[in-house]
């Protein structure tokens, strides 16, 4: 039998919760919404209406947001994208390499991540001009509403994630085009996430 949407929404929503390792409170936080109302969406019944909840597309969005995924992921369109942002633990074979991309910073053992959001890996097929190569691991830290994007950046467009250099023209968010110019952003894509540091294996 196939659930209903609240249904589905409440188990994807519990189930990237719990994968990300944050309790209620943490996510509704992040997302700016209230436990109650989180709970009540993870039940996918809210006990002060009787009724399943109708989220608004803007609480998916800071959901979806919070989380490090776009809203198509929270609600099942898509096959989720290898998230959350999780940190790995320092390990042999890593040095840090500094801000995202520049040069080789001085590797004092033991070293300490930065604070940061998460991390992503580089997959196969970056574009190696923005300073990545596949294997990479690159620190992020989630930009905050209303924030500026400048430097690389994590972004999302349709559903699908890629990494951008973004430039601030004339105070415009511009983005690195594969000829090495900028375009202004194009409409429907945003930045995330900012990288902030780079890992790659010894």
């Amino acid at each position: 039998m196939e659930l209903a949407p609240e249904a589905t929404l409440a188990r994807r929503l519990r189930d990237l919760r719990q994968a990300a390792g944050l309790t209620q409170l943490e996510l509704a936080t992040r997302a700016g919404i209230s436990r109650a109302y989180l709970a009540a969406l993870e039940r996918g019944w809210s006990s002060a209406t009787k009724a399943p909840p109708n989220p608004t597309r803007q609480v998916l969005s800071t959901l979806a947001h919070a989380l490090g995924i776009t809203v198509a992921d929270l609600r099942g369109q898509q096959p989720t994208l290898p998230l959350p942002f999780q940190m790995p633990a320092p390990q042999p074979g890593l040095e840090l390499l500094g801000s995202a991309p520049g040069a080789k910073s001085s590797n004092a053992e033991p070293w300490e991540w930065p604070a940061a959001d998460g991390v992503v890996q580089v997959n196969p097929g970056v574009d190696e001009a923005l300073g990545l190569m596949p294997g990479d691991w690159v620190l992020i830290r989630h930009l905050e509403s209303g924030e500026v994007a400048e430097g690389l950046c994590l972004l999302e467009a349709a559903g699908t994630w890629s990494w951008g250099r973004i430039a601030l023209i004339a105070q415009q968010p511009y983005v690195s085009a594969p000829d090495g110019s900028f375009r202004p952003m194009p409409k429907g894509m945003r930045a995330i996430a900012r990288a902030i540091a780079l890992t790659r294996p010894l």
